[in-house]
């Protein structure tokens, strides 16, 4: 970023989800997408995760910057935990069928490794609108994949997208597991790396 040039969203987005993708190339929150292999259950964490990440980089921009790191990385999981709280509050009394296919995953949203790095790696040492800007891209970022992988697991090993049977000429019900996941993650740090 040049000096006298303010920071945009555009260069966040083109930062924090293309560039610097925080699963491609940082290899941060693998546990989640290596273990979805439904595009509902992904839809479901990349939309949990937004908040997370967002409300905590935010606080840890105005609140945390004077506070020793040991203790700041302990904030950041107890805010994570208390907006996932809240989120699987609300789809366990609204929706409770929904909740089933992300098991212990979307309660470990709130302890996701792309959180404490990019408080950080960034929160801490910069302005609101850049901590935000990067929330929101990372954010973005982790959606971008999470979410095809999801879905092209889904379709490949199962016949399905979304729950509803779909024509695929062959199935491999091996890919829905987990080293499926790493095995199409491969396939997307690839194309990325080429790019």
């Amino acid at each position: 970023m040049s000096s006298g040039r303010k920071y945009s969203f555009s260069d966040a987005l083109f930062s924090s989800t293309f560039i610097h993708n925080p699963v491609l190339i940082q290899a941060a929150g693998l546990c989640a997408i290596v273990a979805v292999a439904t595009l509902k259950t992904a839809v479901l964490l990349a939309a949990a995760f937004f908040p997370v990440l967002i409300i905590t980089q935010v606080f840890a921009c105005l609140a945390l910057k004077r506070v020793p790191r040991w203790i700041r990385v302990a904030i950041y999981l107890l805010i994570g935990t208390a907006i996932i709280a809240g989120i699987i509050y609300a789809i366990d009394t609204f929706m409770p069928e929904i909740s089933l296919g992300a098991g212990i995953y979307l309660a470990l949203t709130a302890a996701n490794s792309i959180i404490a790095l990019h408080c950080e790696k960034l929160a801490v040492k910069t302005d609101l609108r850049h901590a935000f800007f990067d929330s929101v891209a990372t954010a973005l970022g982790y959606a971008a994949v999470i979410i095809p992988v999801g879905a092209l697991r889904e379709m490949i090993g199962s016949s399905t997208i979304w729950g509803a049977n779909i024509k695929v000429p062959m199935t491999y019900p091996a890919i829905l597991m987990p080293f499926g996941g790493f095995l199409v993650l491969a396939f997307f740090a690839a194309a990325l790396k080429a790019l």
